[in-house]
């Protein structure tokens, strides 16, 4: 094989990915388009979360937030949701297509702005990637380390919990993505400051569980007794009951 031969087949390589790409271009768009998904997505989200902002007046007082901006939230919800389930095991540049084509028109018409629709669809849309059922990225690592797929899938959701805080930090305070309107340097800090308190602060909830176990496992390992010391080549004893005689030729301390 000469350099020739690699080069021609990169080239052969990169031709061919722009023709599957621009393919499944034309396949999603002509899909969207003729059955109309995507205006009923935006339907149904829409529909449902003026439904949900609208019961919620009743409970929240209308200084602490706005019909207009509960709508946006839980169109929002309702959005990202969707997003993780059509993105699942889908590659990332065919994610960010769909997402765009399906999810992005429903928060433009909410009067997000299309560069910060485009980036919280598809952030989702990739967070589905560390998301059970389908944690395809989870699971591929846990093929990888030989660990069982499940457990990795769910310990990669946990830790990655503070990341579904971000695309809505898109959405309130544009600022944080530095190109959108009404930019400032104090808007920035600001956000960007109040951004890292929220995703520790989830992190350590996400974690706590786990670190309450540990917490609470700890004073029972002390209080424990000690195990068996076994002597060169004395046979294994089982010290699961320390109280209870082992076989011949172990020794046992005093109150194990």
């Amino acid at each position: 094989m000469t350099w020739e031969t690699v080069r021609l087949a990169l080239r052969s390589m990169r031709r061919n990915a722009l023709r599957s790409f621009l393919t499944l271009l034309g396949i999603v768009i002509g899909v969207v388009t003729l059955t109309g998904v995507g205006f009923k997505i935006s339907y149904i989200i829409t529909s449902w979360a003026s439904a949900i902002a609208g019961g919620l007046s009743a409970f929240v007082p209308a200084g602490l937030a706005s019909l207009q901006g509960m709508t946006l939230l839980a169109a929002l919800v309702m959005t990202g949701v969707v997003c993780i389930l059509m993105g699942a095991g889908i590659p990332t540049t065919a994610n960010y297509i769909i997402m765009v084509t399906v999810a992005a028109p429903t928060l433009v018409q909410l009067g997000v702005e299309p560069l910060v629709a485009h980036f919280f669809v598809f952030y989702y849309g990739v967070l589905a990637d560390i998301t059970p059922p389908v944690a395809l990225a989870a699971y591929a690592a846990a093929g990888m380390a030989g660990g069982d797929p499940f457990r990795t899938g769910n310990t990669a959701f946990r830790l990655g919990l503070a990341k579904a805080l971000v695309p809505f930090v898109f959405v309130f305070s544009p600022s944080l993505l530095l190109v959108a309107k009404g930019f400032t340097l104090g808007a920035f800090a600001v956000t960007f400051i109040g951004c890292v308190l929220g995703i520790v602060a989830l992190s350590v909830f996400a974690l706590l569980p786990a670190w309450g176990v540990e917490l609470f496992d700890a004073p029972a390992r002390v209080e424990r007794p000690h195990r068996p010391v076994q002597p060169p080549g004395a046979p294994v004893c089982c010290s699961s009951q320390p109280r209870k005689a082992c076989r011949a030729g172990s020794v046992t301390l005093a109150g194990g």
